[in-house]
């Protein structure tokens, strides 16, 4: 119910779209659960950067070519107290603004390694 599934396409390869997942992820202070082939479990804390945004989120990214370039594959959602998947009392927006916020630092990481 309250899952967000996305999907991006960029220019670069799954090589470079993965470290600047990674560094986007570290740059949000998330902790990175598992790694398993293409696939990335990350956690995020209620606060992020300074700002508090009020609950925990699980975003699970998998990055896999794509013709000339690579995919990146997300699906997000809100975790309670004890790391399990959030069925109510979800505040709204808080996990759509933490895929947002992804989006515009991986796209900076993906800037700063073509500079």
């Amino acid at each position: 119910m309250y899952r967000i599934t996305d999907t991006k396409t960029y220019e670069q390869s799954a090589e470079n779209l993965q470290k600047a997942a990674l560094a986007a992820v570290a740059a949000l202070e998330g902790k990175i659960a598992k790694q398993n082939g293409d696939t990335t479990i990350v956690k995020f804390h209620k606060t992020i950067l300074g700002k508090v945004l009020g609950d925990r989120s699980h975003f699970e990214l998998t990055i896999q070519p794509n013709g000339t370039g690579s995919q990146l594959d997300v699906l997000a959602y809100p975790l309670n107290a004890v790391g399990q998947e959030l069925k109510f009392g979800v505040r709204k927006g808080v996990t759509q603004t933490i895929l947002s916020w992804l989006h515009a630092h991986i796209d900076h990481q993906l800037s700063k390694q073509a500079a």
